[in-house]
Order: C-alpha cells, then structure tokens, then sequence
C-alpha cells in the first residue's frame, strides 16, 4: 500500500511539473570579448547559442547553436519554485571596466523576474547557473557551454 501511495503522488507531482509553464533566459557576455552566449530554457526544449555583433552589417549573428529536447526540467522547477525571487535585488553591480555581465529572465506562469547582474557573485545565481550548466547533455566532440560564474566544476 505504501508502494502504491508514493507511485501515486510522484506521478501527480510530476504532472504538476509537466503542466507548469516557465521560461528562462540567461545571456552572458566576458568583456572585452564580444561574444555573448544565450540560454534559454522552456517547458520544451533548452537552447544553448552564442551570439556575435557583425559590425559590417550592423547587426548580431547566431553562431554554435544548440538545441537539447531531454534535460531535466524538475530540476530546474524545483529550484525557481523554491526561491524568493522579490527578496532579490534587480540589480547587482560593481562597476568595472572588465569582467561577467549577465542577464537573467525568468518567468514562472503569469510571473516575471528580471536581473541584471555585473561583476557582482549572488548564491542564488551561483545555483541557477550550476543547474543549467549540468543539464546540457555531454557528446563526445560537442562544444561544451558552461556560464562561467564561480567554479561550478568542483
């Protein structure tokens, strides 16, 4: 019976998950290099693309674009859910001339957050971004994207 009741409320919380809509975008540029690398992470796919501005024709180019349908998306549920999103400043800066910027949206439902985050460590990004990092999938001779934040790799 026991069985049977911990079957039962894995499967409902799993369809609670599967029902949940949500959507992140994370960007990150390492100035003064001029590439920007994008995540973005929805209820159907997790896309990993690097973003180059191409000056001749004055706009930005998509370039090592991927794109992952299997990751595990309870996992990054599990954490936006649990976090208090509006204890969080929008802005969390040191001002530099070098360094991480990154951009981080998330929305969860009818809900929206937005941070802006510049040379300037948060444990609550430090997580976030060791989860997207750990959910893309590794092949061997793939490009291997990490958002480079504290030393996720330990």
């Amino acid at each position: 019976m026991t069985i049977f009741l911990l079957t039962g409320f894995t499967t409902t919380y799993r369809q609670e998950i599967d029902d949940q809509s949500f959507k992140i975008d994370i960007s990150y540029i390492g100035l003064p290099h001029p590439v920007t690398t994008k995540y973005s992470i929805d209820n159907d796919r997790l896309t990993v693309c690097q973003t180059h501005y191409d000056s001749k024709k004055d706009s930005f180019v998509d370039f090592n674009k991927t794109s992952f349908k299997k990751f595990d998306k309870a996992k990054v549920l599990s954490f936006i859910n649990r976090t208090d999103w509006k204890s969080i400043p929008e802005k969390l800066v040191t001002p530099t001339i070098d360094g991480y910027h990154y951009t981080v949206n998330i929305v969860m439902e009818k809900t929206s957050y937005s941070f802006d985050i510049d040379n300037t460590y948060h444990p609550t990004f430090d997580s976030l971004f060791t989860i997207c990092n750990n959910l893309i999938p590794t092949k061997k001779g793939q490009k291997k994207y990490y958002l480079p934040y504290s030393d996720w790799r330990k």
